[in-house]
């Protein structure tokens, strides 16, 4: 019994010493979006032969941050990115969320704020076709916008409500304030389009739910019925008339190992 009392001796003074060392206060944030990335051409697509998913995927490290608000002391933290940042808040109408996070200063972290990433394009059109023919209604060359579905998340609506908009679709777990968008491509709207979150699934911990998710994926609403093999040509065009450009190599015919 002495030896078991000796315990709780311990752990006060273990956490006595740890609140001296930590260094906890208030931060407010006046940005909802944190950081802003390319559309990377580099990041690999990934295709799901199960349910013809052709599925966006960016992994945290490889994402190439453009714009910041830049209060963690990020290496990407420039003076440039800042003003980008500004810039583009400014431009989305995100100017006043100002939440406050608790910030420990010695280890430079937030408690509970994940850093939400956008994309710092909005786009105004997603157009794809193929290299070879899909079925008798899509031959080579011709728009399959008509039989594919995006999938994607937005976070325009959470910032448009005055951050009041609550996604509570996965489990009734709030999906970091994203709009999920589940549409034909040949619908989608500029509104669909404008604030796409990156990296949406990073940190939610729901049971049986997979972790780093797609950033958005092309859900193809039929299978091909001629040629299998295609060179898929995906663009993304910005709202400034820049053009985003992938040709993704896919064999409807092959199986998942």
């Amino acid at each position: 019994m002495k030896k078991l009392a000796i315990i709780p001796i311990l752990f006060f003074c273990f956490t006595s010493c740890v609140s001296r060392v930590v260094d906890w206060h208030d931060v407010t944030i006046p940005s909802f979006v944190y950081d802003y990335r390319e559309l990377n051409e580099e990041i690999g697509w990934q295709f799901n032969h199960n349910e013809l998913r052709l599925e966006y995927v960016t992994p945290w490290e490889s994402r190439k941050v453009v714009a910041t608000l830049g209060l963690l002391k990020e290496k990407y933290a420039t003076p440039e990115s800042r003003e980008a940042h500004r810039k583009l808040s400014n431009k989305h109408g995100d100017c006043e969320y100002n939440y406050k996070y608790r910030y420990e200063h010695s280890l430079n972290l937030f408690v509970d704020y994940d850093r939400p990433t956008a994309y710092s394009e909005d786009f105004v059109e997603i157009r794809i076709s193929s290299n070879s023919d899909y079925d008798q209604s899509h031959l080579a060359g011709s728009s399959l916008a008509d039989i594919t579905t995006f999938v994607g998340y937005s976070y325009k609506e959470f910032i448009d409500s005055g951050y009041t908009f609550v996604n509570e679709w996965l489990y009734g777990t709030p999906l970091y304030h994203c709009k999920e968008i589940h549409k034909m491509v040949n619908e989608l709207t500029i509104a669909d389009l404008t604030l796409l979150a990156s990296h949406t699934f990073s940190n939610i911990k729901v049971p049986s739910y997979p972790q780093n998710k797609f950033d958005f994926a092309l859900i193809f609403n039929i299978a091909p019925t001629l040629s299998q093999q295609h060179t898929l040509e995906i663009v993304f065009v910005s709202d400034e008339g820049e053009e985003f450009r992938f040709e993704v190599d896919v064999d409807f015919a092959a199986t998942e190992e």
